[in-house]
């Protein structure tokens, strides 16, 4: 999955609009990482994580689809 589907799947019941409040980023780019691919700058990828209660490297990961695996490896990574 990618970054941009990962992002459309994880907010739910947010609008793009409502994602953006929260971020701070436009509603037009949210758009644009969603549908085209491309991909955010680094601190809005981590305002999207921080938003969204995941981790960067969940989003980063176009390989993972587990959610926890990612929660659980940040958590240690912070705890060591």
């Amino acid at each position: 999955m990618t970054f941009g589907e990962k992002v459309k799947q994880l907010r739910q019941n947010l609008s793009q609009s409502e994602l953006a409040e929260k971020t701070g980023i436009s509603a037009r780019s949210l758009y644009t990482y969603e549908q085209t691919g491309t991909m955010p700058r680094s601190g809005n990828i981590r305002k999207i994580a921080d938003a969204l209660h995941v981790s960067v490297s969940y989003l980063l990961d176009e390989e993972e689809t587990d959610l926890q695996k990612n929660v659980d490896q940040d958590i240690f990574i912070a705890n060591v």
